[in-house]
């Protein structure tokens, strides 16, 4: 029983009902028994022991035992009056028990109830009946019962019926208390996350959630009575294995991981962790299991698929140019690429878990505040991506211009998590963008020198014309002139400086490298050597000059005049550069250009060069200033004591002709000039220079001079008539060809300035030439060959003289010409 006021269990209810079924059965086969007539007599248990009565007594006894009884118990007729009905009877259906017996027992039954009671009560029932009915008691409250109704034959009445009713109202709500329990315990057991099964003995399923048979692709309830083997059979052996693990042990037995096919999807290999556990009786002995399922056939898909991209993907890493790196949200190296190994020549053990401090002390410091700068604006805004670039310190100790690209990812609160560090070499991409901008820097030089040179062609003409009538005009008044006079003097300044002048241009010319040139095979040995008296009136008395020849020298083919330049421009530069008294140095030798040479990052082409140096005790030269001494209109000279187009002259003209210039110099050391002149290595035999003369002069012949400038063409007919020439004049190639058809059988030279209007002068000699056959050609210019070049076309072997030009030149040029040679 259970203590007053406690709530009765679920045991309790059904311990009370199961008594209360059996008091009834006991009571209904005890009334069979009497009715039978197969008691004789009943013994009675008591507080006086037992007590034996007869039959007799029998009927006393039994009304005792109907009235005491805890169920109704009724007497009625077949018409469904009641002849008798106990207290308890009374009490169920709520009303005083004289108004029960007499009443019909319809009266007392619910309307639902009305058609079965009438089915209990008809005469063709012969054996008890028992059925589940509803009493309407007086208050309303229907009450359940359990009728049983039995057929009585008495021989002084009718037959009646003996009914008993057992209240089945704690029963029912016993029930219902353990119906609602079950039913959430189900939806406990189907809510679950896991798939659930509940297997006796033989693994034969006795309970199934829903998560479990929408896992095995089988309703639920057809689970029930089949076994693991008919539900899937190739788990079969393996269930086994682990209902013999957990009988052997008596311990639950988890996270195994099985695999198989169910009945549901033959063919289809699916995995399951599963997890059992033993249900013991009261002994420990196991008579079934609890077993938890949860299929990861994807999940493990996922994995397998997971581990195959980060294999592919450490593959494509470990085999990429590109370096990569993990960095944690410490800031430390989680992983790194083999290229980052090769590429900076550290081990991996050396480059993992180094922290953000030590990386950036890789980084070069003209970069590092920047990188750093750079990754902490990525934290602080969340940046998913960052790109920048830097110089890295290599295990060798040398610098490497990386590009790293920064993948970083975040938690959902913003906290850093990793950092995806893709690096870049672009090292070679800096280097190419140096030299692009070396070269773009070469082009502007190169257009700025190009603007200075046509400034230089465009002024040589008109400058040419001047230099020619006043160089000609000086020449022809010294050799009028007494020596040693003032007017001698005087004349022999202007002479001096019209030289000078004609020197100007001819840097001008050779800078633009567009000088109207005559090369020649030179002797250097000859050539320096005449040029010596002038080059020590040049450097001065304080400042020894030396030269020093090499017997076995190779001969060069360049202008004289060109030669002349560089000799002038490179001493008159040691000149400036020696305080005081020092020493000038002139050499020459062979040498061999290779590409494995160093020639401090020239562009040269291998082969066999002469090689000329002009070396300086002078005061050196800076190692800022040094990249820039070619560079035109530059110079560290005070002003009016440069022009700043000496050196760039000098470099002009040897480029011009095949060669460079190398310059070795540091400050308070001195300078060396070494000039690199292609060898002329052809077998013909090169002339010495020949020594100065008288000038020559004509016998009368006959000179036609086209000059579209007065000032020249007045000049150079008293120059050609002071050297015994006849002069006819034409101051266009109009003209000419007009003069030339009233004299054609008087002229012996044609003297022809090149560019002209109307037609040039190699057109002009092509129609004289067609006027008189073998009439000889002397051409004047003062323009430089690229004009010249684009104008015309003169032969090879073309006499040329190039204004301004000297009397001696001018004799000289005019007798080589009319002593040609020339068919008619």
């Amino acid at each position: 029983m259970c203590a007053a006021g406690a709530e009765k269990t679920q045991a309790q209810w059904i311990a009370e009902n199961e008594e209360l079924r059996a008091r009834l059965e006991e009571a209904e086969a005890t009334l069979e028994a009497i009715r039978r007539g197969d008691v004789d007599a009943i013994v009675v248990a008591g507080p006086a022991g037992d007590q034996v009565y007869t039959l007799t007594d029998a009927d006393r006894i039994y009304r005792t035992l109907i009235e005491e009884m805890n169920e109704g118990a009724l007497t009625v007729a077949q018409d469904g009056m009641i002849l008798y009905a106990n207290r308890r009877f009374a009490d169920l259906v709520d009303a005083p028990l004289a108004t029960v017996i007499g009443s019909s027992l319809q009266r007392w039954m619910a309307p639902e109830s009305q058609a079965a009671l009438v089915r209990l009560l008809s005469p063709h029932q012969q054996a008890r009946q028992r059925t589940e009915l509803t009493l309407a008691t007086g208050s309303g409250a229907p009450i359940p019962v359990l009728l049983s109704v039995s057929q009585l034959t008495v021989d002084s009445a009718a037959d009646v019926y003996c009914v008993v009713a057992s209240d089945l109202s704690e029963q029912k709500r016993t029930e219902q208390v353990i119906k609602d329990q079950l039913a959430e315990i189900q939806q406990y057991y189907d809510s679950t996350p896991v798939g659930l099964a509940v297997l006796d003995a033989d693994l034969r399923y006795l309970r199934v959630n829903n998560l479990l048979a929408e896992i095995n692709g089988i309703p639920a309830v057809d689970h029930i009575g089949r076994t693991v083997a008919e539900i899937a059979p190739t788990l079969e052996e393996q269930a086994q294995a682990l209902a013999a693990r957990v009988r052997a042990t008596g311990e639950a037995v988890t996270e195994i991981e099985l695999s198989g096919e169910t009945i549901s999807l033959p063919g289809v290999q699916r995995q399951w962790l599963e997890g059992w556990h033993p249900v013991k009786r009261a002994d420990g002995e196991v008579i079934g299991y609890s077993v938890i399922v949860e299929e990861i056939t994807e999940r493990k898909e996922a994995e397998r698929a997971l581990a195959e991209s980060q294999a592919m993907y450490r593959l494509l890493a470990e085999h990429s140019s590109d370096a990569v790196a993990l960095i944690d949200s410490d800031g430390r190296v989680a992983y790194i690429s083999p290229a980052y190994t090769r590429r900076l020549g550290y081990t991996e053990s050396e480059m993992l878990h180094i922290d953000m401090p030590l990386i950036l002390r890789l980084i070069h410091p003209d970069d590092r505040a920047q990188v750093a700068a750079e990754i902490a604006r990525g934290r602080e805004l969340k940046l998913p991506t960052s790109r920048f670039e830097y110089r890295c310190l290599t295990k060798s100790g040398d610098f490497l211009w990386l590009e790293d690209v920064l993948q970083r990812t975040f938690d959902a609160d913003g906290n850093l998590i990793s950092v995806v560090v893709n690096s870049r070499n672009i090292t070679a991409r800096k280097q190419a963008e140096a030299e692009l901008e070396r070269l773009r820097t070469q082009l502007a030089t190169a257009q700025r020198l190009e603007v200075v040179g046509r400034l230089a062609g465009g002024i040589a003409h008109e400058f040419n014309n001047l230099l020619a009538v006043i160089m000609l005009r000086t020449e022809m008044l010294l050799m009028m002139a007494a020596p040693a006079t003032p007017l001698h003097n005087g004349l022999d300044t202007i002479y001096a400086t019209a030289k000078r002048s004609a020197y100007l241009v001819r840097s001008l010319l050779g800078y633009a490298r567009k000088q109207v040139v005559m090369p020649k095979a030179l002797e250097l040995n000859h050539a320096v050597a005449a040029s010596l008296p002038i080059l020590r009136k040049l450097v001065g008395e304080e400042i020894r000059l030396e030269w020093q020849p090499d017997a076995e020298l190779r001969p060069v083919r360049i202008d004289p005049t060109q030669l002349d330049q560089i000799l002038v421009n490179l001493c008159i530069n040691a000149r400036d550069a020696i305080a005081g008294g020092g020493a000038i140095t002139l050499a020459a030798t062979n040498c061999t250009a290779t590409e494995a040479a160093d020639y401090a990052g020239l562009a040269v082409d291998p082969g066999d060069y002469t090689l000329l140096t002009v070396s300086d005790t002078g005061s050196g030269i800076a190692p800022d200033v040094l990249p820039r001494i070619f560079d035109p209109f530059f110079t560290t000279k005070e002003v009016g004591k440069g022009s700043g187009l000496g050196l760039s002259a000098v470099d002009g003209i040897v480029r011009q002709n095949g060669g460079f210039v190398q310059v070795v110099s540091q400050p308070g050391a001195g300078t060396t000039f070494m000039v690199y002149l292609k060898s002329f290595c052809e077998t013909a035999a090169v002339p010495a220079p020949a020594p100065a003369h008288q000038l020559p002069r004509g016998h009368g012949e006959t000179v036609l001079l086209v000059e579209d400038e007065a000032s020249v063409m007045q000049m150079a007919t008293e120059a050609l008539e002071f050297l015994g020439y006849t002069v006819i004049t034409a101051s266009s190639p109009i003209a000419a060809i007009a003069t030339m058809e009233q004299h054609r059988d008087a002229i012996d030279l044609l003297l022809t300035d090149v560019i002209m209007p109307e037609m040039n002068g190699a057109e002009l000699a092509e129609r004289i030439t067609a006027l008189r056959p073998g009439v000889r050609q002397l051409f004047l210019s003062g323009y430089p060959a690229d004009v010249v070049q684009q104008r015309m076309h003169l032969a090879a072997d073309a006499h040329f003289l190039q204004k301004p030009f000297s009397l001696q030149s001018l004799a000289t040029q005019v007798q080589a010409a009319l002593a040609e040679d020339v068919g008619a």
